[in-house]
């Protein structure tokens, strides 16, 4: 393919393409050389001095653990049935599913799946750690 009058005697031996990819490469190359002479990060350190912002989330995260390890601890003191239960429909499956799987009824499941949040709320709020959260909070 031969380009007009601009480069006489210049021949293109590849696929226009190709030489599209590559002169388009090239540009980009020379606009990153471009951006590397002028800074790119901000070297201001914002933020990093609020050490109490830091305390205060790294207590918030301890509090977090702490509720998730009472939750758990409340979950597995449930009996077998309904921590099955419970995490089949928490898993997002559909109740008649989780009913099917467990060969029971889907009204059964509903009832059963009701009682043991029941349950498991009850156990969590009548543990002594759940008031000393709410406390803290």
């Amino acid at each position: 393919m031969i380009l007009p009058n601009r480069m006489p005697g210049w021949k293109l031996t590849c696929p226009f393409g190709a030489f599209l990819f590559l002169v388009c490469k090239g540009k980009w190359f020379n606009e990153l050389k471009r951006r590397k002479r002028t800074g790119v990060t901000n070297m201001t350190l914002q933020g990093l001095g609020d050490e109490n912002g830091a305390f205060s989330l790294a207590e918030e995260v301890l509090r977090e653990e702490e509720k998730y390890s009472l939750f758990r601890q409340k979950f597995e003191s449930l009996s077998e049935g309904c921590q099955k239960l419970l995490r089949l429909a928490w898993n997002g499956r559909p109740l008649q599913e989780v009913a099917a799987e467990m060969n029971i009824s889907y009204g059964y499941a509903r009832k059963k799946k009701c009682e043991c949040i029941a349950r498991l709320t009850d156990a969590i709020q009548n543990a002594p750690e759940f008031h000393d959260f709410n406390r803290s909070d």
